[in-house]
């Protein structure tokens, strides 16, 4: 039973008392049925905004995995990419300062990276950290590793 159901039948109870209109229990009783019926009116207007931010809050967290998905991709996303090492395995971050390098030197196994090798393949296609797309078909022969 409902919050309304029950003053409703509280209503009913005390009609079936057959008070006096202007008695004092009469109007006391009144005044409390009345006062229950705006606690309920309010309860299910609060009822109402929490069932909305839970919706509301649902969304957000949808909304937030995608922006972590984004962020934490294997993906260009901005300010950096992330990619594996194609000598050793280990992921590696390749920041803003490198983006538009030919070549990196993993931090882990310490052979230099060439970019345009592994940004086509792991990384992305995106011009931020890959370079101009014009710039690569510029380049005749791209530079490679001096031989020691």
């Amino acid at each position: 039973m409902t919050a309304q159901e029950k003053i409703a039948y509280i209503k009913g109870l005390m009609e079936g008392l057959d008070l006096d209109k202007d008695s004092k229990e009469a109007k006391l009783f009144a005044a409390i049925v009345d006062a229950l019926d705006v606690i309920a009116e309010d309860i299910e207007e609060v009822k109402d905004d929490v069932f909305d931010l839970n919706e509301y809050a649902e969304a957000m967290d949808e909304d937030l995995y995608d922006v972590e998905e984004m962020l934490f991709d294997d993906e260009c996303c901005g300010d950096y990419a992330e990619f594996d090492c194609p000598e050793c395995g280990e992921t590696i971050c390749l920041e803003e300062e490198d983006f538009g390098k030919d070549s990196i030197e993993c931090p882990c196994c310490g052979k230099e990276i060439f970019l345009d090798d592994v940004c086509e393949d792991d990384c992305c296609d995106c011009d931020e950290c890959c370079g101009e797309e014009e710039e690569k078909e510029e380049k005749d022969e791209p530079e490679g590793p001096s031989e020691l």
